[in-house]
């Protein structure tokens, strides 16, 4: 159960970072988490890279897409 909520969690954390509207201080608190460091953590092994690699990437996304 642990790690279905868990799953839960980081596939919304996600789409928080995706969707540009939040900054990655203030997700840990929207999806039940109050530390940042273990969301960190979390989030990496859930997806091979880090919240911040995550909005980086989107970035690179956007600018290549508008070039």
């Amino acid at each position: 159960l642990n790690k279905f909520i868990l799953k839960i969690r980081m596939e919304k954390a996600h789409e928080m970072l995706e969707s540009g509207k939040y900054r990655v201080n203030e997700i840990p608190e929207n999806i039940g988490m109050k530390d940042m460091d273990h969301f960190r953590d979390n989030y990496k092994k859930h997806f091979g890279k880090t919240p911040a690699d995550t909005i980086k990437n989107i970035w690179d996304i956007y600018i290549e897409e508008r070039s």
